[in-house]
């Protein structure tokens, strides 16, 4: 078991905002504040939005890192004006505050801990963080990471030059917070540590209520509707339900807290299935959350015709005010459209159309999804004088792309995030021909011209190569809403070559659609993974067939409400229908074997066609059309994770494979990003893998290697195994064996999988190590009458793993590992 050390007291993070931080660094080169910078800074001009973003994170790293004050008190302020709080997250190894940004900050934070040891010595520690770190140990400075990256991790190793003792160890950290930002670090001790106790000790205060307040929460179990714990909950203790909510009018809210002091044993609300704990002691509030996985349902409707069902649709999306966007604001043009297209306009959408135009103004990170909303509104209702001079004021003075002039955290190079910017661009150069765009430095004509030919070559990219973001969770409706607008307001050759893609991406949708839910790998996915009733994408399925799970999914169908396209007629039929079949997107070759009451699906890693191609990332040659969309394609591979599957490459947020029995009985296993399922890391606890491993299909078997570097700080993985959602199942060895309804499971590995109880009970198998397989096994009654026969069939496949040659044999096939790196990957 890897050895990090898990008792900090921390201040922070501070988040300075931009414009204060490009002050302090002497940025601004000739704009006003509201403009903060140009991304020429000196004599570098940043076409490359990467280039920028590294620049500024080397620039907001004070060198070197002023040490932090050593006069440290529980409760009192530091130096950065914030008290010093007693860190608990529940399982996780690091300090971590991953957040996202959707405007620049910086951020900083400060801990403490400590090393005790009886006797002087040496002591080997890593450093792990994606942030600028430096380390004191009793006042001297030892080393760091002195600049922040993207991705992947960082590693440094140190040595601590311990004192008989108590030995204190100070960490500063900086960091840019721009879009999803890794604020996060972590010190494992290596080597020889026996007789070294780490934590810290009475010097800060008292500390014994608070570890008594965090050993309760530790010992927390989740055992059906009820948490049990063999002592009883501290004073002060309650229990609060819910997640934050998705209507931005309902943020601030406080949950009805019910107070649990003093009990062993808490009941639960039903069918509440998010559940949280809070002890406030010595002035601190420490929390651990729980998921009630039985809870967690799909919704289904009355049977409705296609039309009902849409305006049904339709009717959900204008009850919310707007889409709540991590508790800071909300965005509400598709709630708009749809109380527009139902006549039921509320007196506050004047006012919400304005603040929509306040946030695409400050270029928010998704102002380009705005942008396409309000598009659509332009083009359908009427505005009045006011309107419509504020929306020409703030659409001409727009960054429609990287090379624009100004300085914001927008993502412009994701799949959809780049077509909705190559059509804002179009649309609004349409809108204002005449009219010269300030900080494209364009008429509008001529900036139109530029939308429209990166819109043709995005269409043409996918129609011939497929998406890179397959499948791909709330990705999809959003990429179905810009589709929409070229399908109803481009010229005829966009209109129809729009509507081609359309349906390309509702045939796969369709194709993978099991038990009424998307099962499939994912080019990008979160959390939802677990749920597949609830990703994004469901949307589109239950537009497609009613009789699926409803899911609201941000509510993207708003902007389809006006929309003329006509969804294919035989998706239904499609849904409902068996799929063996293997098919290429982007770099990827997914496989697919959908049975009535089973489906298994990968991506090919590596992928095994021999006459394959990967397409050539220009964004590593130096020559390159920054201005062209293969470079910004290219620009995406690095950032969100390439569908060149290959094992030992560093991943981010992609899916690899899916078992399944139903929509509510997913089986896979993932190599986590990090340690606890608290985290807003990419890749995630469940969503996505740290380093991508082998994996091949043959049929209805799955065949998969993981092999961890000792570049990479976690040293498990997991297998999602939903224990109390099968009708039977059962461990016998090596195996998981598991039955629904008329179709059977099991998963396979070469080392002993344990049952770990984290926010969610009884759904995970860990398996710890750096090397290790897995197979996994579906079937039905078709071919074994019985769970019994199955289970035999499964033991005659026979499967074993040699580690030191890394190959995997079962039945006829033998998988041998070879590890690949990719430079794409590195950010």
């Amino acid at each position: 078991m890897q050895n990090f050390i898990k008792e900090y007291l921390i201040s922070g993070p501070i988040e300075i905002n931009s414009e204060n931080l490009l002050e302090k660094n002497d940025l601004i080169r000739g704009f006003d504040n509201k403009d903060v910078v140009n991304k020429k800074v000196g004599e570098q001009e940043y076409t490359d939005q990467f280039e920028y973003e590294k620049h500024l994170r080397n620039m907001i790293v004070d060198r070197p890192m002023a040490t932090p004050e050593r006069n440290i008190q529980l409760g009192e302020k530091s130096e950065l004006g914030i008290p010093w709080q007693y860190h608990y997250d529940y399982g996780n190894w690091f300090v971590d505050f991953s957040h996202f940004y959707s405007q620049l900050r910086q951020i900083e934070m400060l801990a403490v801990t400590g090393l005790y040891t009886e006797e002087a010595r040496k002591v080997d520690v890593i450093l792990w963080s994606y942030a600028a770190v430096s380390i004191w140990c009793n006042s001297s400075y030892i080393g760091g990471i002195d600049t922040p990256v993207y991705k992947p991790i960082k590693k440094q190793e140190l040595q601590l030059d311990l004192k008989e003792g108590y030995n204190e160890i100070l960490i500063r950290l900086q960091n840019l917070g721009v879009r999803d930002t890794r604020t996060i670090f972590a010190i494992e001790l290596i080597g020889d540590s026996s007789g070294i106790k780490a934590g810290l000790d009475d010097r800060y205060g008292d500390l014994s209520e608070i570890r008594q307040a965090s050993m309760w929460l530790d010992n927390l179990k989740l055992d059906g509707n009820k948490l049990t714990n063999i002592i009883q909950a501290p004073s002060l203790t309650s229990v609060s339900y819910g997640e934050d909510p998705y209507d931005f009018a309902d943020v601030g809210k406080e949950p009805i807290r019910k107070d649990v002091s003093g009990q062993k044993v808490i009941e639960l609300e039903l069918n509440n299935p998010y559940v949280h704990i809070t002890c406030e002691v010595s002035g601190m509030i420490l929390k651990r959350h729980f998921e009630k996985y039985m809870d967690i349902k799909p919704i289904y409707g009355n049977k409705k015709s296609f039309e009902e069902n849409r305006i049904d649709i339709l009717e959900k999306i204008a009850e919310v005010e707007s889409l709540n966007r991590d508790n800071s604001f909300g965005f509400a043009m598709a709630n708009i459209l749809a109380r527009r297209e139902l006549g039921k306009v509320w007196d506050k959408d004047e006012a919400l159309l304005y603040e929509t135009l306040n946030q695409i103004e400050n270029r928010y990170d998704c102002a380009d999804f705005m942008i396409a909303g309000f598009i659509r509104y332009m083009k359908k209702y009427p505005m009045d004088v006011k309107l419509e001079a504020r929306a020409k004021e703030v659409l001409t003075n727009f960054r429609y792309w990287m090379n624009h002039e100004g300085s914001d955290a927008m993502c412009f190079w994701s799949e959809n995030h780049s077509l909705l910017f190559y059509s804002g661009a179009m649309f609004c150069g349409e809108l204002y021909p005449d009219t010269y765009f300030t900080r494209a430095k364009m008429y509008g004509n001529e900036l139109s011209d530029f939308g429209r030919k990166n819109v043709l070559d995005w269409l043409e990219d996918i129609e011939k190569e497929g998406f890179e973001e397959f499948l791909a969770s709330i990705y999809m409706s959003v990429t179905f809403v810009a589709l929409l607008n070229l399908i109803d307001f481009g010229d005829e050759e966009i209109s129809e070559k729009a509507t081609k893609i359309a349906d390309k991406l509702l045939i796969m949708i369709a194709k993978h659609t099991f038990d009424g839910a998307v099962v499939g790998p994912m080019g990008r996915v979160y959390k939802d993974v677990l749920y597949p009733f609830e990703q994004g994408g469901q949307a589109l399925v239950h537009l497609i067939n009613p009789d699926t799970p409803y899911q609201y999914s941000e509510g993207w169908l708003g902007l389809y409400a006006t929309s003329k396209y006509q969804i294919p007629k035989h998706l239904v039929e499609l849904m409902d229908s068996e799929v063996e079949e293997s098919y290429t997107t982007g770099n990827a070759r997914v496989h697919i074997y959908k049975k009535k009451d089973y489906v298994m699906t990968s991506v090919e890693s590596p992928r095994q066609d021999k006459d394959f191609q990967r397409w050539e990332n220009l964004s590593l040659c130096k020559s390159s059309v920054k201005e062209s969309h293969l470079y910004t394609k290219s620009l995406n591979e690095r950032f969100h994770g390439t569908t060149c599957f290959e094992p030992g490459v560093y991943g981010y947020q992609q899916h690899l494979w899916y078992g399944a029995l139903d929509n509510q009985t997913p089986v896979f296993v993932n190599q986590p990003g990090v340690s606890s399922d608290t985290t807003s890391l990419r890749p995630g606890y469940w969503f996505g893998n740290g380093i991508v491993p082998l994996i091949k299909q043959v049929d209805n078997i799955i065949g998969s290697i993981y092999v961890i570097p000792k570049e990479y700080p976690i040293h498990f993985t997991h297998a999602f195994w939903p224990n109390e959602k099968f009708d039977e199942r059962i461990q016998l060895g090596r195996w998981l064996f598991a039955r629904k309804n008329n179709a059977y499971i099991a998963l396979w590995c070469n080392k002993e999988m344990e049952l770990y109880q984290g926010q969610l009970a009884n759904c995970e198998y860990r398996t710890y190590g750096s090397n290790q397989a897995y197979i996994c096994v579906a079937s039905d009654k078709r071919k074994y009458d019985t769970f019994k026969l199955f289970i035999e069939g499964c033991f005659e496949l026979n499967p074993s793993y040699d580690e030191a040659s890394k190959s995997l044999t079962f039945q006829d096939e033998k998988l041998i590992y070879k590890g690949s790196e990719d430079l794409t990957q590195f950010i």
